[in-house]
């Protein structure tokens, strides 16, 4: 069953943000500018902030090929809102810095052993393994170079989310802000609200998809590129915007030919082996339709080359919980 504790609105330092949040319609916090989520990490407008989601223990039925059991057993953190350009925009200014090799990107979590930044491109045994540094592969500039991927980058809009960035680029700016990729499985959970199974992050009562729900292709793409945090009907039931539309998002994941372990304990996805895997990106985007098929919806997801970059995905960042 779903758990009945309460979600916390926090800073991904994991301080309550102290003076800074007002009670609005139906209980949401939203921070004093008026949007969801203070983006821009290390900025001016302060660290982002994340929603807590209570799944410990829960069992569920992950809707993705064909319901699954499914299984988390620690509570976790997730971005509010999709990375912004602020917020990407500190990490570049940084000097697009990088976890160390080896290093786990969840220290103290329960990926702590598995999720590990592979600096050396070792193959893991796969022969057709195609190898090489994980920092080779954030150093691809596409997405300050419109002729290769047209994002948002060069917008000068700092609300605008984060596009045209690689798997391994999402990665290393999570590291950043001592987060991470989220899971498919975490993912899974908010967004189909555990055992309730939505088939949106929202409640939905059968009725055409609202650009107020979802920033996605209604045929003016709901105005994209728009803010993130604008869909502000479409909140998923701990309060994250844009889990459906405005940008596909990476997960940690994977891609494994859909197929999922009898046990989906803290599953997050086939082992990382080559440089080239294909990942799994979820929740849809501007350039979505509302058809049945849809990767809008929770049962369905998308998968491409890690090292690519689009410019209808981005991604949001996660931490585990003790």
């Amino acid at each position: 069953m779903a758990s009945s504790r309460g979600s916390s609105l926090r800073t991904s330092a994991g301080a309550f943000a102290a003076g800074a949040l007002f009670l609005v319609g139906c209980g949401r916090l939203i921070g004093g500018d008026g949007y969801a989520i203070a983006s821009g990490a290390g900025g001016s407008a302060g660290p982002a902030q994340m929603i807590e989601v209570p799944a410990k223990d829960d069992v569920f039925l992950a809707s993705i090929v064909g319901a699954h059991p499914a299984k988390l057993d620690y509570d976790f953190m997730l971005d509010e809102l999709e990375v912004s350009v602020e917020r990407f925009s500190a990490w570049f200014d940084a000097g697009l810095p990088v976890p160390k090799d080896g290093e786990s990107l969840d220290p103290g979590g329960p990926y702590a052993a598995t999720m590990l930044w592979n600096d050396l491109g070792r193959c893991q045994g796969d022969p057709g393994c195609v190898g090489g540094s994980w920092k080779t592969a954030v150093l691809n500039y596409d997405f300050k170079t419109p002729t290769v991927c047209d994002g948002t980058y060069t917008r000068a809009a700092p609300h605008l989310p984060m596009t045209c960035v690689n798997w391994y680029q999402a990665v290393a700016m999570c590291a950043f802000e001592g987060k991470r990729l989220p899971t498919e499985t975490e993912l899974q959970y908010e967004a189909q609200a555990g055992d309730e199974a939505r088939v949106f992050p929202f409640v939905w009562n059968g009725a055409p998809l609202r650009c107020d729900q979802a920033i996605f292709d209604d045929g003016s793409r709901c105005q994209f590129p728009i803010d993130g945090g604008s869909a502000r009907a479409g909140a998923s039931k701990h309060g994250a915007l844009d889990l459906a539309g405005s940008v596909s998002e990476w997960m940690w994941d994977a891609w494994g030919f859909d197929t999922y372990p009898d046990d989906a304990t803290n599953y997050a996805g086939p082992a990382v082996t080559t440089l080239d895997q294909w990942k799994v990106r979820r929740g849809g985007s501007f350039s979505s339709s509302d058809a049945s098929t849809s990767p809008l919806r929770n049962d369905q997801h998308e998968y491409n080359d890690a090292r690519n970059v689009f410019n209808n995905a981005g991604f949001r960042c996660a931490k585990s919980l003790p």
